[in-house]
Order: structure tokens, then sequence, then C-alpha cells
């Protein structure tokens, strides 16, 4: 035997005696300059920066909150220049420094600053225009509006138009030029609100100033609802899942792809299948700012019955805080109707979970709207939300998707596969179990062997549990069963007993993708006290993330785990193995099985 003795050695050096053990104190002496479009700051670094390290500053800025956020590394830097900023405009400014311990940001410094005006003209060298008016705006079909304006200028010379529109509440302006005094404006999304304005100038270089701005909310798309609609956040269901998030909330949905690599989100409610890997995803930090967003739907119209049936799928991370709200939303109706509302802390999580909702129909066209939001303005939280469909009707049990096909619940019994070896293998043979009741005895060196797809589906389920009643003959231990891949080098799915100690013994639940795995994945463990020779009923439970063992009929333990994929892909050529894991692997079972050893899917 060779012994390898790794030697490890821990260097631990002192910088300028400074410690990273806390955030860092928030910056001092903050002095501030404004100019029409800019602001610049300056600042000391915190009285305590030669004790405590701090490794930059953080400037959030903007106009009643300071809702953008500019990171500077260094403790060297001591003044920015906040620039593109509006004339005439109050924002709100908080500083402060940060490390990496765990608070990382010390406590904000809140400032204020005012822009000065503007002064458009230098010297008076140009005549100042009258300011257009916007007189007014007509929505029309597939997100198009129209939009006049009147002029009391003299129409003198040559004037042109300049029309500048944006989503209500963003910064992200389009615009226009024209010579007359109206415009179509053709690339609007339905149903969102806008903002408008214009400024007008002449060939002589005389301009106005843009006129105050008018809002309109643009045709929103219907949807008509003869049976059901679907939305499942992938590009085929562009049509029917034109959801946005609410630009008027301080938090905002993304759309996640599950796919992308080194991704902390969730996985996809159907992992393993193509192009089914986005959702929606809404996140809360303690940024006391940021307390709620919403999702909004189309408009939709159901033609008929008094009921509609609401699915949709919802994860919500563990570490979450606050409530859970959908909304029916009325057309041309500012009220909403709250048709479901939940605190977090009440719903499951770490998984994803259908919620049906029977609703009585009190309104031809509607909306949805989900809501994440924080009780305190301290609170974080996490959602998903996935596989949206509305069914005109009442909910039932007929209208079903793939999942919820899924959760039918059936079972395989893995002794009836040795139904044959009973009667021609003398090392396979019946006995007495539990309480009298039949069982099967296997001895070690008997191979039994069925092909996995002429009793399983080619994609194994996505929930399942694994039930048995055994009888070790000894401590060796061994499988319960195996399923492998065709050189028989890798175990897909299995079960396995082995000696941990000289007074316990481990569970292992095997689970393994042979299609890019090359070596097999225990997906968890279980320590268990000694179960040789007595007979000992245990149930594995797949459920999502979650993998619970119940011991002796009782729940012993629940581990949080990472599956991927949700459903593993099974070929033709896999191989179910019975108390072994085949003639590589091997570690056979010396064993007995009381009549009820069976997996049940889900």
């Amino acid at each position: 035997m060779v012994n390898i003795y790794l030697l490890i050695f821990y260097f631990i050096s002192i910088v300028y005696s400074q410690e990273e053990w806390r955030a860092p104190d928030p910056p001092t002496s903050i002095k501030t300059k404004s100019t029409a479009n800019s602001i610049t700051l300056w600042w000391e670094p915190p009285d305590s920066h030669d004790q405590i390290l701090v490794r930059g500053y953080t400037i959030s800025y903007g106009i009643g909150t300071p809702s953008r956020k500019i990171v500077l590394e260094g403790v060297h830097i001591k003044s920015f220049t906040i620039e593109q900023l509006k004339a005439n405009t109050t924002y709100v400014i908080a500083l402060t420094a940060y490390n990496e311990a765990d608070e990382e940001d010390s406590e904000k410094v809140f400032i204020t600053a005012t822009t000065e005006i503007e002064d458009k003209f230098d010297n008076d060298m140009y005549n100042h225009l009258k300011t257009p008016e916007i007189i007014e705006i007509i929505p029309m079909k597939n997100g198009i509006v129209e939009l006049k304006w009147e002029d009391k200028n003299k129409d003198s010379s040559m004037k042109s138009y300049f029309v500048k529109y944006n989503v209500y509440g963003s910064d992200d302006e389009s615009e226009i030029i024209t010579v007359n005094k109206d415009v179509l404006i053709d690339d609007l999304e339905s149903g969102v609100k806008y903002e408008f304005k214009v400024k007008v100038k002449d060939s002589d270089g005389n301009e106005s100033d843009y006129s105050e701005k008018k809002t309109a909310m643009t045709i929103p798309d219907i949807i008509t609802i003869d049976n059901n609609v679907e939305c499942n956040f992938e590009k085929e269901n562009e049509k029917s899942c034109k959801f946005y998030s609410d630009p008027e909330s301080p938090l905002k949905w993304r759309l996640i792809d599950s796919k992308e690599p080194d991704s902390y989100y969730p996985l996809s409610r159907i992992d393993g299948i193509p192009d089914s890997s986005h959702y929606m995803i809404l996140e809360a930090s303690s940024d006391p700012y940021n307390t709620f967003g919403r999702l909004i739907s189309p408009e939709y119209q159901i033609t008929e019955g008094d009921h509609f049936c609401l699915t949709l799928w919802v994860y919500v991370a563990s570490t979450s805080h606050g409530s859970f709200t959908i909304f029916v939303k009325p057309l041309k109706k500012e009220e909403h109707d709250i048709i479901y509302k939940e605190r977090f802390e009440k719903m499951s999580t770490s998984h994803w979970s259908k919620l049906s909702l029977d609703i009585k129909k009190s309104h031809l066209i509607f909306k949805i709207i989900v809501e994440g939001q924080k009780s305190l303005t301290t609170d974080k939280f996490m959602i998903g939300v996935d596989d949206f469909a509305i069914k005109s009707g009442h909910c039932d049990s007929t209208w079903n998707d793939i999942s919820t096909e899924q959760n039918d619940e059936t079972y395989l019994d893995v002794l009836s596969l040795v139904k044959d070896y009973v009667k021609g293998d003398t090392r396979v043979h019946e006995t007495k179990g539990l309480d009298g009741f039949p069982a099967v005895a296997i001895r070690r060196g008997v191979e039994i062997v069925v092909p996995y797809r002429s009793y399983l589906p080619e994609r194994f389920y996505r929930n399942f549990a694994i039930v048995a009643t055994v009888k070790l003959s000894d401590k060796k231990g061994g499988f319960l069963f195996g399923v492998l891949n065709a050189f028989d080098t890798i175990i897909a799915l299995g079960v396995s007993i082995t000696e941990s100690g000289p007074s316990n013994m481990n569970i292992s639940l095997y689970y393994t993708n042979t299609n890019n795995q090359v070596d097999s994945q225990i997906l968890a463990s279980f320590i268990i006290p000694d179960i040789t020779y007595n007979w000992t009923h245990f149930a594995l439970e797949v459920n999502e993330d979650a993998v619970i063992l119940y011991f002796n009929c009782k729940k012993y333990q629940v581990k949080q785990v990472k599956r991927k994929p949700m459903q593993l892909p099974m070929d033709d050529v896999h191989k179910l193995y019975v108390a072994s894991a085949g003639p590589i692997i091997s570690q056979p079972f010396e064993v007995s099985f009381k009549d009820n050893k069976k997996i049940f899917f889900r």
C-alpha cells in the first residue's frame, strides 16, 4: 500500500493592518457642483479606512429616488462627474463605500443637488421660436398612433418638426423628423402607455423648446379565447405571449434562459425538452427603493361561459419574504380585482408548483397582473413564473397539459421481473417475509436483467418514489437494482445499500445522464443504522429538487439537490438489473425482498 500525504501550508499576509471583517464606514466631507447637465461630487475616504479596508465607492442617483447605480473601484478615487442629466432638475444622490465583507456596502449618505437652467441660445444669437402644442393623439390598431400639433410661428421659412417619444417612465427615447404638422408612429407596442413631445426648428437654425409631454395608451391586441390560450415564454408562443414588465414598477421581470452556462437561476419546469428553457423571473434585493414588480398579460376576451380557469407554474426561492398576488384588471378601468394572494413564506419553495384558479368572469375584456412585493423594505425574494394558461369554463380534470399527465401515478413492481427466475434458477426462490407474507430470496451470482424500454419510458419520470422491504443476508450490501447503459459501465438510475462503519449503513440513489456523463453520479446518500438480518421498510421519494428518505414508516431525512436534467433520457439499449449493477460494476446483493418492492412514478 502506498500512502500519499498531502501537506497544505497556509500563508497569512497582513496589508497595511487593514481588515475586512465588516463593511466600511461611509465616505465623508461630500461636496457637489452642478452645471446644466452634470453634477460633480468630491469626498474623502472614511475616517476608519486605515483599519477597515475600502475597495471602492458606489454612487446611486435619480429623480425622486436614486435608481441608477455606478460602481467605482479603488479607494484613491475621490471625485466623479455624473453627466447627461436634465437641466433645472433636482437629483437624489446616495454615496457608499464598499468592500467584500458580508454587508459589502456602508451606510448610504443621501444628498440632493439641482442642475442649472439650460441656456440654449448663445448670447441671443438665435431667435427663440414658440413651442408647438400637441392637440390630438389618436391610437390606432397594431400599435400605430397618429400625433397632431399646432405651430403658432410664422410660416416665413422652411421648418422641421422633431418628435420624441418613449414608453412612459422610461428614458429610452426614439425620434422622428417631419415637415408636416402630424405624423404616424408605427413602431409602438400594443397596449402600452407612451409619452410624446415635439419641437420646431427653422432653416435659419432657430428652434423652440420641446412641448409639454402628452401621454396616450396604444390600443391593445385583444386575444379572443374560444377554448384555451397558453404562454410558455418560448419564441413559438410570441403571439399569445405578449407579457411585459410594468414600466412604472421599481422591480422588473426578466426573461431567463435556464440553459445559459453558470446560471444560478432554477432549472426550467420541463428540463431536457429542446426549446423549453425560458421563463420569467423577478428578484428583489435589500435595496429599500425596490419594493415590487408587476408582470402584465395582453388583453383577453372570453366569448363563452361565465367562468374561466387560470393556471400557471410558480417557483419561490426558499429565502423569499413578501407576498405573491394575482390581479384581474378590466379594460379601461384603473381598479384591480385580487383573485389570489399569499405570503411567500406559506408557499411551496425550491421547486415549481402548479397554481389553478377557478374565476367567475365579471368583465368581457381584461388583463392578468402577477405581482411580487416585499412586506418590509429590507426583504429579499426571487420568484419565477412559467406556463401561463387560460381556459374558458371551470377548472376540471379533463384539461391536462404534459405536466398534469405526469402527475397520474403509475408504478413498476420490480419483483414481477424475477418470476421466471424463481422457477428456473435455484439461487432465486420464494421465502417467508415480514409477518409471514411472501418474499423472494436472491443469492449473489445470479444475473437478472431485462430491457429497460420494455417496462419504462424513453424519458424517465420527473417525480418518482422507490419503495422496498428488504432483509440483508450480510453487511456487504450491494445494488437493489440498476439501470445501466449499453456497455454496462454507467448507472443511469439505481439504489445501493453499503456498509458505513461498524454500526451504520449507507443508502445511495444514483442518477446519471448517460448521454453526457462518463461516471456514475450519486444524487443523494443517507446514513442509517445497521439493518443486516432484519426486515426493513424504506422509501426514497424524489420530488423536484428534494430527495426524501422514509425509514421504517417515518420521514427520516430530506436533502436538497440539483438535478440536471429533471427527466433522465433512456435509450432502447439501456438495461434494468435486479439485485446487481451488471457484470462490470457488479456489487450484487444477497437479499430477501418482501413482495412490495415497487417504483412509483408521477
